[in-house]
């Protein structure tokens, strides 16, 4: 005789624990019926995100709304006031609202107006990491929740965790979509009233990039970058260490760890080291690695890269093979990692998790953000080159050494300023190279630009680092 299963009150309380765990995950689930239900990855500010696996976090609802099944307010471009009617003649703002890289400014970020400065609009790049059709499935969904609202459910292919975006509009009596994005063509500088920025356009069975006039009333989705992002306190953020600035030369605004950063006032919110890894002072050169490489070394060269495996026999250029940070298979076996992990991470292995290497992006901050000029330091009776960044937000200023880079055992004496970002270009145009793929660094040429070049990844470079938004 088969036994009756008694249900007792702890086992209760352990299956509800089981689903409290499971929602805290992000976990996302379809029923039968398709209505979505979407479990909240966080809340930042008071408005919750969900984690698609993508570079941000994308926010559950539109603005203006309170559930994912609501459409929210209506925004023209650049203004952060909702109203019913979209013309020309009503638009606001009568000259381009945006930065010479086309990116909406701030303080016209419907966004970051009404739900604080950690959350914005995403940007052209963001918006096609969500239509990227290798990371996320859109699956059009009728009648959601039995409101009458149609729209899509995006659902991520990285990890599972969904957003929906309800459509607003109507193309041929037809539910659509069409959702703002903080970018826009160049044309806007032209006449703000023209078909310029960009948007995430749809109708059942098709999403794209589109484009739209800048005084229409399309529905906004807020998106947030990492939530554990180191954010310094309002009163710390335009601080100065008085006592290390004086020691230094150059300002100093806090320190990460046991080692000191400015804030320049960046967009990105992202603070830059005082000083290179493997230094204590601006003038000093510090360290020099090998991208990927976390130990200065003697010698820079192919033949001992921690990566490098040798030269291929087959066909006539001879591919040099790695053992990562492949993205060509002529270089070996693809894992298509193209921005380094933190083990391999000179800022991180050598200063700790609260530093890293920057992006190619935090470099083309401070290539727009600030003045660079040259300045010679006499430091104990030794002339040290070098540029000044000076910020035009805050008018606080880092001193970068030109240090030059090494290859093989020779310091390439050139007074030129070469410091590696984490990210490789990932660019087929170096398929032809015959050799192999190249990585970003920091370059300021003679007529005092700094840009973002590539090299060959395996010359000693210095390292600036920036405090980690882990």
């Amino acid at each position: 005789m088969q036994s009756k299963r008694i249900i007792t009150p702890s086992m209760v309380l352990i299956a509800i624990l089981i689903l409290l765990s499971a929602c805290d995950k992000g976990i996302t689930t379809l029923n039968d019926k398709g209505i979505t239900t979407l479990n909240v990855s966080g809340i930042i500010d008071g408005h919750e995100y969900v984690d698609l696996g993508l570079s941000v976090k994308w926010a559950t609802c539109n603005l203006g709304a309170q559930e994912p099944n609501q459409i929210g307010e209506l925004y023209a471009w650049g203004e952060t006031t909702p109203y019913t009617e979209w013309t020309a003649a009503n638009y606001n703002i009568s000259y381009a609202p945006c930065n010479t890289e086309c990116i909406l400014d701030t303080q016209f970020d419907a966004v970051t107006a009404n739900w604080g400065e950690s959350w914005r609009m995403p940007t052209k790049k963001e918006i096609n990491e969500l239509i990227d059709p290798n990371k996320c499935e859109w699956i059009w969904v009728d009648n959601i929740d039995e409101t009458g609202v149609s729209g899509y459910k995006v659902k991520s292919k990285i990890n599972g965790g969904s957003i929906f975006l309800p459509a607003a509009h109507k193309r041929s009596n037809k539910p659509a979509g069409n959702y703002w994005c903080s970018t826009t063509t160049a044309d806007v500088f032209k006449t703000p009233f023209s078909h310029s920025p960009f948007t995430i356009f749809f109708v059942n069975g098709v999403h794209y990039e589109g484009i739209s006039l800048c005084s229409s009333g399309l529905c906004v989705r807020g998106v947030v970058g990492n939530p554990t992002v180191y954010f310094p306190k309002k009163e710390e953020y335009t601080s100065i260490d008085n006592n290390e600035t004086s020691k230094q030369g150059f300002t100093v605004s806090g320190k990460a760890g046991t080692h000191t950063y400015v804030d320049l006032g960046l967009p990105s919110r992202t603070l830059w080291a005082t000083y290179n890894v493997g230094a204590s002072m601006p003038h000093e050169y510090g360290e020099y690695y090998a991208w990927g490489e976390t130990a200065p070394k003697e010698i820079y060269e192919h033949d001992n890269y921690k990566y490098f495996l040798g030269h291929s026999d087959s066909g006539p250029d001879h591919w040099a093979q790695y053992s990562k940070y492949v993205w060509y298979d002529q270089h070996g076996t693809p894992d298509y990692i193209l921005t380094l992990e933190p083990e391999d991470d000179a800022a991180y292995v050598n200063w700790g998790t609260r530093w890293r290497m920057p992006t190619k992006e935090q470099a083309e901050e401070i290539s727009y953000y600030c003045w660079w000029y040259q300045k010679t330091l006499s430091i104990d009776g030794k002339a040290v080159q070098g540029w000044i960044a000076e910020s035009k937000i805050n008018g606080y200023k880092m001193f970068i050494p030109a240090a030059d880079k090494k290859y093989r055992n020779v310091s390439l004496s050139y007074l030129t300023v070469w410091y590696w970002t984490r990210d490789l270009t990932g660019d087929p145009k170096y398929y032809a190279s015959g050799t192999d793929y190249r990585a970003w660094y920091i370059s300021v040429d003679p007529q005092h630009l700094m840009t973002v070049e590539d090299c060959n990844r395996i010359y000693g470079f210095p390292v600036r680092a920036v405090v980690n938004q882990q």
